[in-house]
């Protein structure tokens, strides 16, 4: 709980972080973006997660597109 990780993209592929995307069967390995929709960057960015137990989810805090 309380984990931090930083993603940071520089590429000129877009990047995106999609909200608790079911896609994968672990729920630990889903992100919620606090805004329920998916976020994408053009090309270079950066994002910020937090781990959640309660949630069990990574939680965006910050985004850079």
């Amino acid at each position: 709980d309380g984990q931090y990780l930083i993603v940071l993209n520089y590429t000129t592929f877009d990047m995106t972080a999609a909200h608790d995307s079911g896609v994968d069967p672990a729920a630990a390995n889903r992100i919620y973006t606090m805004t329920g929709a998916d976020r994408t960057t053009t090309g270079n960015g950066a994002a910020t997660f937090i781990y959640n137990t309660s949630a069990a989810r990574w939680i965006l805090i910050a985004w850079d597109p």
